[in-house]
């Protein structure tokens, strides 16, 4: 990547636009329950009749712009890279102890995995900081999330999303850091400590990814290595994907 300045990273603040959330409410009030011939309570995915009251709460109660003014608490950014907006959380410590962290979220999720964390993890809702456990924590959307900008579909890959959070935490003046990744977030993080490693001092993985990299022989996995992974235990659940699928087009 060309290297940048510490000038192109900019203040953000969340401000989703009214009609979008007046279409999101007109969707849900149209949507296009699937037919069900027998009850079957959670036996084959969501529920029914919990999902209508999932959604009826939605159109009648959820208040987003309270939750984007508890979002708006944290100090958000957005860094340029080239043709690439990487949207981030940056808190501090106040510490000069404090070891840098970043936090990489997976799919389907966002930054969002991670703002209960932030306030703990940089000692402010904990005593642990009288200890010197406090860390300044950097949590970004990975390129194509959130308020992050999509890249080519030819240029997305864990190795681009690397490079970008690692020139990131360089521009924020982080020599050396942790990371911890789940998920997709968890590719990234191992490429971003195979590609980066001097910058790296320690690897924290969580949904640990689908690669060569953990491959064992069956024989000597364990019980817990075996299990089914979340496409196979959703596969004879035909109604958690029936939602979705019948939704409205726009």
């Amino acid at each position: 990547m060309t290297e940048r300045t510490i000038d192109e990273i900019y203040p953000f603040s969340i401000e989703v636009p009214q009609a979008n959330l007046d279409d999101l409410r007109n969707r849900l009030k149209n949507t296009r329950w699937p037919n069900e011939v027998q009850p079957t309570g959670w036996q084959k995915g969501t529920e029914l009749d919990y999902m209508k009251e999932l959604v009826g709460y939605w159109i009648e109660h959820y208040d987003w712009r309270t939750v984007e003014a508890k979002l708006n608490h944290f100090e958000h950014y957005v860094a340029r890279f080239d043709d690439l907006d990487v949207h981030f959380i940056h808190e501090t410590s106040g510490q000069p102890n404090a070891m840098p962290i970043v936090l990489l979220h997976g799919w389907c999720e966002s930054f969002y995995s991670y703002v209960r964390l932030i306030d703990w993890l940089t000692g402010k809702e904990t005593t642990d900081s009288k200890n010197g456990l406090v860390f300044d924590v950097v949590v970004p959307s990975l390129p194509g999330f959130d308020f992050s900008t999509q890249p080519d579909e030819d240029e997305i890959s864990a190795t681009l999303a690397a490079d970008a959070v690692a020139e990131l935490m360089q521009r924020l003046g982080y020599e050396t850091y942790a990371v911890h990744g789940g998920d997709w977030g968890g590719t990234v993080a191992q490429e971003l400590a195979r590609n980066h490693t001097d910058h790296i001092i320690g690897l924290h993985l969580s949904d640990v990814p689908y690669n060569n990299y953990f491959i064992v022989d069956r024989e000597q996995a364990s019980n817990v290595e075996r299990r089914p992974s979340t496409p196979s235990k959703v596969g004879d659940r035909p109604r958690v994907v029936t939602y979705r699928s019948s939704r409205p087009s726009r």
